[in-house]
């Protein structure tokens, strides 16, 4: 077997194309080797000097005698012989005019190329002049739509302003949470509410662009949110009972509904808005980060992909509120009510969402590594393919918080929930490193932009402590 195999040839590596170019003889090697083929040629074969034309002219003489009338006559007569036309006396004929052919077409070819470059030149100006003038355009339009949200926000605030203090509707308000208002003050407030609300629906509209989000105004939003918030239109109020003391504050509902509000988008990155009811409102792509939403209402509201990030919802209202893709790194969410709330494919890495209701939450694909889960209420929560890494679950002891607040089969079943370094309730017979394997792909897929390769997760999962 050895022989045989000896005896084939080895087999070449193939050659990379830059190679293989490499290796061809350029045109200019071609032509030198086919001068050197001519010369020694010619060396070897000359060509006669009667085609080149090389020879001179002949003259030849011839005597010839002739008897007339007898007597001898001598008559010489001299025959001039020429060559025929050689090659070189056609080329002496062609070469001229075909020489000033050739040069006027060299002429005409570098005019035509001279003239086209000019072109393109020209072609280029005029492109990069039209590209400057509709950038200039495009820049005076935002500017001038710039203003013209400016003159609206403006004309917006003066008006509600307007109604506000012209009208009395604050005071009107206040005797509200009283239980101070007649009838017809009754009547004058609904009215004007209904005028504000129309007004900031409105507004909000003026600030969406619905073909491109990017051209959403989100900061101006903000600006609409802050005022409402700031004159107590969209707070929950809370008066003390008259003439009573060491009771309970009676709380009412906002006077201001942003109920299909379009809030998209809207930037509210580090802003006060606490007690805030913005429940049924339209946040999508909101930003709420460093935000304080302390006892907000957002029950109902649509929050798919805002972000949340170091956000303090502490108290705060999400039940049935939808945050689908949303990213809520390290918010308080304590004792928040998320009692049917959309979770779908959330970020809550870091969150503390200890004693939070969760029940009925739809969890499914949600990432709650390093989450604070002591004393949540996870009772017929949805966790299929849920990440609980390094989380502490073992406070989820049936009868501490409801009778099943977390049972064997929510981290069973099919599309069971992804468990690494977990802490599990006493009583749970589940591994809790069933997924650490698994684990890192999951996080490369997801997470794309944080892990480049396979290696890069598994060192994360692997550097995790236990809880």
């Amino acid at each position: 077997m050895g022989d045989a195999d000896s005896s084939k040839e080895p087999v070449k590596p193939p050659i990379e194309d830059g190679k293989e170019q490499n290796q061809k003889p350029a045109n200019g090697v071609y032509i030198y080797l086919a001068a050197i083929v001519l010369i020694v040629i010619l060396a070897r074969f000359p060509i006669p000097a009667d085609w080149v034309g090389m020879t001179t002219s002949e003259e030849k003489s011839q005597v010839a005698t002739e008897e007339v009338n007898g007597k001898g006559t001598k008559t010489t007569t001299t025959i001039k012989t020429e060559p025929a036309k050689t090659l070189w006396d056609w080329m002496s004929l062609l070469l001229a005019p075909a020489t000033l052919a050739g040069l006027g077409f060299a002429f005409q070819s570098s005019q035509e190329k001279a003239k086209a470059a000019r072109e393109e030149v020209e072609k280029r100006a005029e492109e990069a002049a039209k590209e400057r003038a509709n950038e200039q355009a495009q820049a005076e339009k935002e500017r001038a739509e710039d203003r013209q949200r400016d003159d609206a926000l403006e004309a917006y605030i003066n008006s509600i302003s307007d109604l506000l203090v012209g009208k009395s509707l604050s005071i009107l308000a206040k005797q509200k949470a009283r239980g101070l208002l007649t009838n017809t003050d009754r009547d004058l407030l609904d009215a004007g509410m209904n005028v504000i609300r129309a007004r900031t629906l409105s507004i909000f509209r003026r600030f969406t662009d619905y073909k491109d989000s990017k051209r959403t105004d989100g900061d101006r939003k903000g600006s609409v949110l802050l005022f409402l918030y700031e004159t107590g239109l969209i707070t929950n109020m809370k008066e003390d009972e008259q003439g009573q003391e060491d009771t309970e504050p009676k709380q009412f509902q906002a006077l201001l509904s942003l109920k299909s509000a379009y809030l998209t988008h809207a930037y509210l990155r580090g802003t006060n808005l606490r007690g805030a009811d913005l429940s049924h409102a339209n946040l999508l792509n909101a930003d709420i980060c460093y935000a304080d939403l302390r006892g907000a209402s957002l029950t109902h509201a649509l929050l798919a992909r805002a972000w949340f990030g170091h956000t303090d919802l502490s108290g705060a209202d999400l039940s049935h509120a939808k945050l689908g893709g949303a990213i809520s790194d390290s918010a308080n969410l304590r004792r928040a009510d998320l009692n049917c709330a959309q979770l779908i494919s959330a970020d809550f890495r870091g969150a503390n969402l200890s004693g939070a209701d969760l029940r009925l939450a739809k969890l499914q694909d949600a990432d709650l590594t390093d989450a604070n889960l002591i004393s949540v209420d996870l009772e017929d929560a949805k966790l299929s393919r849920a990440i609980l890494l390094r989380v502490d679950l073992s406070s989820l002891r049936p009868g501490i918080v409801r009778p099943s607040t977390l049972t064997q089969e929510q981290l069973e079943g099919e599309d069971p929930p992804l468990l690494c370094k977990v802490k599990l309730p006493y009583g749970i017979e589940v591994d809790p490193n069933r997924d650490c394997k698994n684990l890192p792909k999951v996080l490369l897929e997801r997470y794309p932009e944080e892990f480049k390769t396979l290696e890069e997760a598994q060192a994360y999962v692997d550097e995790q402590p236990m809880p």
